[in-house]
């Protein structure tokens, strides 16, 4: 049974990835590339999903849904517009097939410190 019409109507999901901006012989600097944007649905972070996290070492500040068609993987950068425009890493992401459309369902972990971008 499908889930009801999820509208990704919240904001804008900026995705980024970091790569080495830096010349060939210099010290490595992280930035970000712009990749894509998409669409996102904010969803609520459960009590069991916080708590294993928190098992796990890790912590998750937010869960947003985004369209499945968009590609993401968990070595990228979001910044979500139109909210508080922090920086998170993307901790996980799972695929939901119950929804309508079929949508990506990303856990995400605010950053300490910011990247700069390219």
């Amino acid at each position: 049974m499908l889930e009801k019409q999820v509208s990704f109507n919240d904001g804008i999901a900026h995705i980024y990835t970091v790569e080495n901006a830096a010349l060939p012989g210099d010290k490595p600097a992280d930035k970000l590339t712009d990749r894509r944007k998409a669409r996102f649905e904010n969803r609520t972070v459960g009590a069991v999903r916080f708590f294993s996290a928190k098992q796990a070492d890790t912590k998750i500040d937010r869960m947003i849904m985004i369209p499945k068609k968009i590609k993401v993987s968990p070595q990228d950068v979001v910044i979500l517009v139109s909210e508080d425009e922090n920086q998170y890493s993307i901790e996980q992401v799972q695929t939901k097939t119950d929804t309508r459309p079929h949508t990506k369902l990303l856990s995400l972990r605010r950053l300490e410190s910011n990247y700069d971008f390219a």
